[in-house]
């Protein structure tokens, strides 16, 4: 398996049919294998954590220039070591979720199609967490 932050090398492990845990994404995307699991960044706008949608439709959802996000008033949350080591955990012990709601809502923000076979899935310890939060409104 590959555990990492979006670069170019997590390229290589799905190459290699390797499973990856993909931590602190942002901007959000599904596309990549199928047994890949993810752990995006929140987008905050104030003191208010967006849904899904909010985040997709924010003017801020592909924007990777962190001084113009927080000229206007938004910020990203990185994945506490917690997050990250509770992920790990989903990945080693093999804890696969469903397609749950909160991905296939994840999915469809996104404009994602297709039967899944190239759609990461959440980590569920992080659905378990945040998903009411990415739900919240919905």
């Amino acid at each position: 398996f590959w555990i990492g932050n979006p670069n170019g090398t997590m390229l290589t492990a799905l190459v290699f049919g390797k499973q990856r845990l993909i931590t602190n994404q942002w901007y959000w995307n599904a596309r990549g294998g199928k047994n890949d699991i993810i752990v995006p960044k929140l987008l905050k706008h104030g003191d208010k954590f967006l849904n899904i949608y909010e985040t997709i439709n924010s003017k801020m959802s592909r924007q990777m220039n962190r001084k113009y996000m927080t000229s206007n008033g938004f910020d990203l949350r990185e994945n506490s070591a917690t997050e990250i080591l509770e992920a790990c955990k989903d990945l080693v012990l093999n804890k696969k979720s469903n397609l749950t709601e909160v991905d296939m809502h994840f999915r469809k923000s996104l404009n994602l199609q297709g039967n899944g076979s190239d759609l990461m899935h959440l980590s569920p310890s992080f659905i378990e967490k945040w998903g009411s939060v990415l739900l919240r409104g919905i």
